[in-house]
């Protein structure tokens, strides 16, 4: 993969997203990658972009990135996938599965 989009909607009202990185997926040890992401605010929705730089591509298992929440009340909170867009070398869309919705639980 040589580049990936990401949206995520979590509920604000339960959660705060603290800090988001690249995984390590994009960490392998001969390429370098810019990660950029975006909290839209009052929406609860975030979006990441991960890209290979130099035409360069990555492949195998792990996490492409990682978000870190901070629980801001208790209660049930979401969050879901809400895009996953892989692109290879050539700009092709790569087929990715999103699953449904995540949830936990907070208390204090």
């Amino acid at each position: 993969m040589r580049t990936v989009l990401l949206r995520l909607r979590y509920d604000r009202s339960k959660l705060r997203l603290a800090w988001a990185s690249a995984g390590e997926v994009m960490s392998q040890a001969s390429i370098t990658s810019s990660f950029a992401y975006e909290d839209a605010g009052a929406g609860g929705e975030v979006e990441a972009t991960l890209t290979v730089d130099n035409d360069g591509a990555v492949s195998g298992a792990g996490s492409v990135a990682v978000f870190d929440f901070e629980a801001v009340d208790e209660g049930t909170a979401g969050v879901t996938l809400l895009l996953l867009e892989i692109h290879d070398t050539e700009g092709k869309v790569i087929q990715g599965a999103i699953a449904g919705p995540q949830y936990i639980t907070i208390e204090r």
